[in-house]
């Protein structure tokens, strides 16, 4: 089944955690649930989506994935919607490609402990995070991740 509307997932008040998986056809956010309840919110392999600029209005999110699938990576514009979540606490951005190659919007998610991802952002990129949260995991942030 591929749904073309997701409106109807923005009437559950109490969601805490959502999943949304290879729904080709949704090309934005309009739909997410306003709840503050929603922690957790997995958008994946949502190959006309690009734009995460709703994510800004959902500050209580503890953990997101934005993923895209085995052969089609998700692209996006910008992380720069995600810098406005700052109770996040993990991050995926698996197969996703971001236009601006930049790290930059997560440099001030102090409460930001996991980061997974591929290596499709230039190394400055992650040693600036690194130096930003030093606290952080990455496996991009070990020098030896980039000699293979």
């Amino acid at each position: 089944m591929s749904a073309t509307d997701l409106t109807p997932v923005g009437r559950l008040e109490k969601l805490q955690a959502l999943s949304v998986d290879s729904a080709s056809i949704i090309d934005n956010l309009s739909w997410l649930p306003k709840s503050k309840d929603l922690r957790s919110l997995a958008l994946c392999n949502m190959k006309s989506l690009h734009d995460l600029s709703e994510l800004a209005a959902h500050d209580q999110l503890r953990a997101i994935a934005v993923d895209g699938g085995t052969w089609n990576p998700m692209r996006v514009e910008s992380l720069r919607p995600i810098s406005y979540l700052k109770e996040l606490q993990f991050i995926s951005l698996v197969n996703c490609r971001v236009a601006d190659k930049s790290l930059q919007p997560l440099c001030n998610l102090s409460k930001l402990s996991v980061l997974h991802c591929a290596k499709f952002f230039p190394r400055q990129q992650f040693q600036s995070l690194q130096a930003a949260l030093p606290a952080l995991r990455c496996d991009w942030f070990n020098a030896d991740a980039w000699e293979a």
